[in-house]
Order: structure tokens, then sequence, then C-alpha cells
């Protein structure tokens, strides 16, 4: 205790000696860093400069808006908070797929603290918030409408597990505002509708409901199973067509992690394989290591409708993605740029102007992540080229979800099969019927199935006709499996329906 009154003496250049003499100095002293000490309040600001601040509207059940301030710039003494900006549907555009960005929330664009307590929320709308008036004192709140507003009541209740000091602002056109004094804005109308927004969570304190970031994404577990399943097709140095396919699992086996850095040691076990050339199949039986490594830019660090800067990476072209953040199945929950629905174009977009984004770049693409499960999904297809990766099943705390191989199958151990040849499918892609040829001089107690890519069956019919024809137009559109059984012969095939 002796050392650290010392170290605190010297910090402020007093003795023990000089401390009588210098009493009324060092007690000013000591009242300066007390109040310099950082101390989480907000003090009835709208929003701090650190955290980002979740909302759920009243017709959502999930959050709708994340707000936060990007950067802080001193304008006429005083502090200016400009704050992230989002994509939105264009009403006015040429085409309803267009889409406008760099547009502001709900607490517009900027926010600037003049006096004690008073903000001016600013662009596109001029807003006046007086957090610390005396109550029923009215003031102009916007005064392009002329419209009034008012602290009605001060009470105490618990915000995001917290207790909290609260003002209710009623406004005279009958919406109500409610701010406290450590968590910003819980409360805010959607003037131009019947809604408000409510404060679900604040990322950076961790309370409430939150938005999965890369640290929760990519924060697997010893012991964790993940089943991938993939897939491409192009052409070779021939033009002709080829395609392939690969099933690889990862078993987490050890676990190191630094700030900003998740490390895993892990085992591999799959193979890959051409599904329309001669047999020629890879396969994989190994201890590998995978390092993730967070950054500010990271797709999967976006928040809800923000625009994503070069989702396609490595690319000649500049392109744009749109954040969706959503529940997925059970506790999951996913953020995702592009599309599920396969040959959508609404995809990626670019910059028509300074404001509109107009869709392009490529037949499709998809990157979804979920967490604690890492990049669920990728894929993307341009013009006669493809390629995806999907987790189609996970080992977590010993319970299985979807599908999972044994070790035994994806190292073609005991596999009977032998391939079936001279099969043409077309035209796959395909909306209503494809054609199916087999060059084979008979084919009796012949079957062909059509299932999900979780395994469901959708399809099943027996034949003993060399071609035929097969309506697909009750499919749903996506990627299902073909799979045609001739005695032990055995023929597996994609097909993409849209």
């Amino acid at each position: 205790m002796n050392t650290i009154r010392s170290f605190f003496y010297e910090y402020v250049g007093l003795t023990y000696s000089s401390y009588k003499r210098k009493k009324v100095v060092f007690i000013l002293l000591f009242l300066f860093l007390l109040y310099n000490i950082p101390v989480f309040t907000q003090n009835w600001a709208p929003l701090n400069h650190t955290d980002k601040f979740n909302y759920l509207a009243d017709d959502s059940t999930y959050i709708t808006n994340s707000i936060g301030v990007d950067s802080i710039k001193m304008e006429n003494g005083d502090s200016v908070f400009y704050l992230n900006r989002i994509v939105t549907d264009c009403d006015t555009c040429a085409f309803s797929d267009w889409k406008l960005y760099n547009q502001p929330q709900f607490l517009q664009r900027r926010i600037i603290r003049q006096d004690e307590g008073v903000y001016a929320l600013n662009d596109p709308w001029n807003l006046r918030l007086f957090t610390k008036a005396t109550l029923n004192w009215p003031w102009i709140f916007d005064s392009t409408v002329n419209m009034t507003a008012q602290i009605i009541q001060k009470y105490q209740a618990i915000i995001l597990g917290e207790i909290d000091s609260i003002s209710s602002i009623k406004l005279s056109n009958g919406d109500t505002i409610r701010i406290s004094k450590n968590h910003g804005v819980i409360q805010w109308p959607l003037f131009l509708g019947n809604k408000d927004f409510h404060l679900a969570g604040i990322q950076g304190r961790d309370i409430g409901i939150l938005i999965p970031m890369f640290k929760d994404i990519y924060n697997f577990q010893v012991n964790d199973v993940f089943q991938y399943e993939g897939w491409s097709w192009g052409l070779d140095p021939g033009g002709g067509p080829v395609s392939a396919e690969w099933f690889i699992k990862y078993t987490v086996l050890q676990k190191d992690s630094l700030p900003g850095i998740y490390q895993y040691e892990v085992t591999k076990v799959g193979f890959f394989r051409y599904t329309n050339a001669p047999p020629n199949t890879q396969y994989y039986n190994n201890i590998e290591t995978l390092e993730f490594i967070d950054s500010l830019n990271h797709s999967c660090n976006y928040f809800q409708n923000e625009l994503v800067d070069n989702p396609l990476e490595d690319t000649y072209e500049t392109n744009f993605g749109i954040m969706r953040v959503y529940p997925d199945t059970g506790i999951v929950i996913s953020k995702k740029i592009g599309s599920e629905q396969y040959f959508n174009e609404n995809s990626l977009y670019a910059q028509l102007n300074e404001e509109v984004l107009v869709p392009c770049c490529v037949l499709d693409f998809l990157k979804k992540y979920s967490n604690t499960l890492g990049m669920v999904h990728y894929s993307c297809s341009v013009g006669e080229f493809g390629y995806g990766e999907k987790l189609i099943g996970y080992v977590k705390k010993g319970d299985t979800t979807g599908i999972v191989y044994d070790d035994d199958w994806l190292l073609g151990i005991d596999r009977p099969e032998k391939r079936l040849k001279g099969v043409s499918i077309f035209p796959n892609p395909a909306a209503d019927r494809i054609t199916v040829e087999i060059q084979r001089q008979e084919c009796n107690a012949c079957e062909m199935n059509i299932l999900s890519m979780d395994g469901r069956l959708e399809t099943s019919l027996r034949f003993s006709h060399n071609r035929f024809v097969v309506d697909i137009s009750k499919l749903p559109e996506g990627v299902h499996m073909i799979r045609i059984t001739c005695a032990d012969q055995v023929f597996t095939e994609k097909l993409i329906v849209f």
C-alpha cells in the first residue's frame, strides 16, 4: 500500500513532506484524475462511439438495425459522430431489383453533440434531442414540420438486465421516444410507419441479442466434427465439359487461439473425384492445421443490410454484396451475402452511380456463415464455370445434425458399387423436365431416385427403356442428386432445378 501511495504522489509531483503544504492542490488533482478515469456511462447520449446498438422493429422477430459510429470529427467546436449506413430497396428506380446504398438508418447519418445533453440528428432530417431537459419543458424536435417534444416522465427500469434511469419523451404527433442514461436510445418511432424500434442488444458490451461476429462464427471446440460436400464444373482445355465432387470431414483435435486468430489441429478424411471422366479418385486421411484470421473488413464482420465490399475477393471486377442476418434452424444464427436460390442475378451488385446499385457480375453467388459453424456455404457460378462447398452435417457435444459419413465410406472401404457408364441427362440445369439416355443393351431392374442435398427422397421411378423423360416441375429450385441403379452398377449426378 505504501508503495502504491508513493507512486501516486510521485505521479502528481508531491512528496510526503510537501503533502500538507499542497493539500488543496492535491485534492484538485485527485478530483481531476478521478473525473477522467473512463467509467461506463453514456451520460444520456443517444449512443457512444465504441459500441454497436442492435434494434428490433415491432413487426420483426430478429434484429433489423445495428447502429454505430463509423468516424468522429470536430466541426465548429462540436463533436460530429458519423453513423454507419445501409442498403435499402429503391422505390423510384427503373427496375425493382436495383438498390440504394449509403442510406441512413432511423438515427440519421450523423449526430452532433452540441450543448450539455443537446444532440442534433441530421441528414436527411434535422432533429434535436434535449436529453437532460426538465419535465414538461417543450422544445422544437423537428423544425421542418414544427414538431415539438417534451420529457413527460423520468423513472428507473431494467434495461438488458441492468437497472438504468429512463426519460420518456412525448412528441406532438403522439409518438414516443425513450432514452436511458447508460444505454442510449431504447425506443424510437418510425415516423412514416406505424411501428417502433426497440433496443435489443449492444455489441461490445455483450448484452442482449447479439449478431455473431468472427469470434463467434469460428469458435469451434475439441471433438467438433464438420462434414462438407463440394462440387465444380467447367470446361477442360479442349472445350469439353468436366465436373468433380468431393466429400471431406474434419474432426477437431486441438484448439489454439490468439487475439484475432483461431488455429485448429484436425483430422481430414474424405475423397475427391471427377464425375464425368474415367475414375480418378484421390483419398485423404491425414492431420492438418486450419487457421482463421480476423480482420475489420472480413466479410463475416458486417451487420444487417450493410454494404460488403468485394465479397468475391481476388477478382478484377469491382463487386458489392448486401449482408443479411437471420435466425436459421434451431439456435443457429446465420449471415449471408448473395442468394441461396440458383440462377439468381441479384446476388452481387455494381455501382451505377454514387447512390444506386445494379445486379451484376455472376450468375449466382452465396457466402454464408453460422455461429460456431464457420462458413457453411460458398458457391459461385460465372458463365460456364462453377464451384461450391456446403456443410451438410456436423457433430457438437456428441449430437449429430444433418449427414455425417463414417470414415470407411469416405475412404472407399467396402464400397461394392460399380459405376454405371454411358448415362446422359439433359438439359441440366432444367426447369420442367429432363431426358435420361442410357447406352446399355438392356435396362432391366433399373431404378432412378432424385434426392435433396440432405438425403430426402423426392422422386422415385422404375424404368426398362434406354431413353425416357422425367417431369421435375414440382421439385423446388436448387441442387438435387440423381441416383440411377441398374443391377450392381450405380450412376450419380447433380441436377440443378431453376
